[in-house]
Parts: structure tokens; sequence; C-alpha cells
């Protein structure tokens, strides 16, 4: 259970920020906080396998929460396949195994995010509005060539932390034990950063969230909310929670709560139909609800 924290996804900071990126400042405080969490879990023996900015919160302060632990997994060392297709590491596609460099990878992934406002392996195909199990398998490509392209405005300490971050793990930064943060965190990026201080949150973060204060709770930096979208009721689903289609076929559809929440209700997206059906494929049960623009 966490406190309330008012300030939103990160997501939704970069989405109203122009050309959906941050200044580099505010990507070495962001990144720099996201690192000590991913230390922290890592710390315990477990892998958190689902790091992207939809689960990076900002509380009223400007420092990071993150959330959405249900990829997580007690251990360091995995071999399912599952999570956000365009943050998700080469290795997690092959079945043989993988340990805590798959968060260092998607800490890459964030990290180029938040600098070019665009993921690295993201599918040009999306940005037409396509979707399907076809633009998933477009990612997965990119990812394990790794194939991508560092924009110019980069200064050389990020391209050097992008381009460590995002190569194969025998030679990705830190290596493949869970020690191998404190290489990322030994990185030329963040030499300016006081991880101590950020710690004990005595760092001024560079962006504060404006939250209205009053009897209400502020909800104007959470994107769609049951306040602004039109609801409509939910289909029929199987036993596993698997929303169906009337044909039996699985459906995707936006959802961003446990039904309680809305009252057996969902919002349904203005960018998305009612529900999508897909082919039967092991893919679909992991991809990201980005993957369909329904956020």
């Amino acid at each position: 259970m966490f406190e309330l924290v008012q300030g939103g996804e990160l997501f939704e900071v970069l989405a109203r920020r122009p050309g959906r990126r941050l200044p580099e400042d505010a990507t070495c405080f962001f990144a720099a906080c996201v690192l000590e969490a991913l230390m922290h879990v890592h710390s315990h023996d477990c892998l958190y396998r689902d790091l992207k900015p939809e689960n990076v919160m900002i509380d009223f302060r400007g420092y990071i929460r993150l959330i959405d632990f249900g990829f997580a997994k007690q251990g360091i060392s995995a071999t399912t396949i599952l999570g956000t297709p365009d943050f998700m590491a080469p290795e997690m596609f092959t079945g043989h195994g993988y340990g805590p460099a798959v968060d260092r990878w998607a800490f890459g992934c964030l990290v180029f995010e938040m600098l070019a406002g665009r993921g690295p392996f993201s599918s040009k195909r999306r940005q037409f509005g396509c979707c399907g199990p076809w633009v998933a398998t477009d990612v997965y490509k990119r990812i394990r060539d790794c194939r991508y392209s560092v924009p110019r405005h980069f200064s050389p300490k990020a391209r050097a932390l992008v381009k460590g971050l995002l190569s194969p793990s025998d030679r990705r930064i830190g290596g493949s034990g869970k020690f191998g943060n404190h290489k990322v965190r030994d990185h030329p990026f963040f030499e300016a950063t006081d991880f101590a201080a950020i710690r004990l949150q005595e760092v001024t973060p560079p962006l504060l969230p404006e939250i209205r204060q009053g009897e209400w709770i502020d909800q104007d930096l959470f994107g769609a909310t049951a306040a602004s979208t039109a609801l409509a009721p939910r289909k029929r689903a199987d036993s596993s929670g698997i929303e169906l289609t009337e044909d039996g076929d699985e459906a995707l559809r936006p959802y961003y709560g446990p039904p309680d929440v809305f009252g057996g209700f969902g919002p349904l997206s203005e960018t998305c139909p009612a529900s999508i059906t897909l082919p039967k494929t092991k893919l679909t049960r992991c991809i990201s609800p980005r993957q369909f623009g329904s956020r």
C-alpha cells in the first residue's frame, strides 16, 4: 500500500512536454531515482521486469515511486517471457534464462525515451495507428539485433550510457549480476549526481507537479480517468479473467485498475476500439496497452 501519489505518471509528464522529452538534467535526476529503486529491489533478490514510464509515479515533492510489481519475481533468475515488448531485453525472448541485467536494459530504454521522446525500438508502424502482433514482431526483431539509432542531440555521456546499457548481455554495463547497478551508478553520466542526497530527498527536483489543493483528489495529472472518460460495460470473462468477444476469442481492452474501482465498468480509450480480436499467439497476454495506442 502506497501513500497518495498525486504527481501522476512519468509517461504523462513526457506527454505534456515539447517533443515528449526532458532536458538532460531532469533526465539525470529521474534516472538516478529509478536506479536507486532498482538497486533496492535487486538487493532483496527480486527482478522487477516491467520498468517503463507508465510505472514510474511522481509524488508532490517531485520524487519517484516505482509501482506495479505484477511482473516482479522473487529470485535473481527467471525464464518466463513477459513484459512490455518495447522494454524487454533480447535474452528474455530466448527462453534460456535471464537475470537482473534485463532491468538494466529496460533502464537504458527509459533513459533513451526521456531524452529522445520515443523508445529506442519503437516501430514506425505505430506512428500511423497500426496495431497487432505484427507490430510486436517488428519490435522484437529490432531488439534481437540491437538495432537503434541515437539522436544527435544526445550528449557524449548520455550516448555512452545508452549504448552501454542497450547492448548484448555479455557486453552490457554491470554484466548479469545483481551488483552491476553500482557500475551504472559510477558512469560519467551521473558524475555530478549525489546519490546519498537523493536517498534522503535533499536534492531539489528539476520538475515539480502542479497539484491543486482542496477537499477533492486532483486527478488532472493522471491522463484518462473515470471522471473524464466515458464508461462502458465490461465484456464477459473466462475463468482466467481474460476478456472475451462474443465469439469466445480473446479481446484486448484498455484497462487501468481492478473492476471494483469503477463498479464493474472500465474506461474506454478514445483512440482505441472497444475490443480488438487477436489471433491466439503467445505474445497476446504480455503485450502492453501502449502497444495498441490505448494510452
